[in-house]
């Protein structure tokens, strides 16, 4: 989902290189290592998008709030990694939002909660938008599978498991969402969250 954001987030270069390049995030995280790799070697930009990115001749900054267990990010990381290969001059750094209490807070400050969260500025730091989780078309594909698995709610609002025992619940159905989510993202997930970040970030393009 794309967000124009009004106010300032506070990320100056020193700031930004303060961030985890994708190789590095890769390298140390301890969840979802092996099939981020594979993500990274598996997704692919159409020649149509790999020219419209490589148009972006300007500067263009990458903040992402994530977290190495984010399905959404699994999903969507890889795929911004490919934009930042074609554009000339794109560069991402990776923040986890369980370690940055004051990134968290300005983005929530906006309403921002759920992850992956990019944020793109140009080569002064002001900000070109947000764009926030998955794609519009994502968000309905997850809206109707949940709708075929009322099991999760019911979980999510049982009164008498604890925390702990809701996530072992959990892990099982969403190992099996994230299954189908990889399938959704080969058939045509992919090219919706391209389109969106080809339509945030083409008032930069030349």
């Amino acid at each position: 989902m794309t967000t124009i954001l009004p106010e300032t987030l506070a990320i100056d270069i020193d700031r930004w290189n303060a961030g985890m390049t994708i190789d590095t995030f890769v390298e140390t995280i301890d969840v979802n290592q092996e099939a981020t790799r594979r993500r990274l070697q598996d997704v692919r930009l159409s020649d149509q998008d790999r020219a419209a990115f490589a148009a972006l001749v300007s500067p263009v900054y990458v903040v992402v709030l994530t977290e190495p267990w984010c399905g959404d990010s699994l999903m969507n990381l890889p795929i911004l990694a490919r934009i930042a290969e074609a554009a000339p001059d794109m560069q991402v750094r990776i923040f986890l939002r369980s370690q940055e209490p004051e990134l968290t807070a300005a983005y929530q400050a906006r309403n921002i909660k759920n992850i992956p969260v990019f944020t793109f500025f140009d080569a002064d730091f002001h900000e070109l938008g947000t764009w926030v989780e998955r794609s519009q078309a994502a968000h309905q594909r997850i809206a109707t599978w949940q709708q075929t698995h009322p099991e999760l709610a019911e979980i999510r609002n049982a009164t008498d498991l604890t925390p702990e025992e809701k996530q072992i619940r959990f892990k099982p159905i969403l190992h099996v969402l994230r299954i189908e989510m990889e399938e959704w993202y080969h058939e045509d997930l992919q090219d919706a969250t391209v389109s969106e970040l080809r339509a945030l970030l083409q008032p930069s393009a030349v």
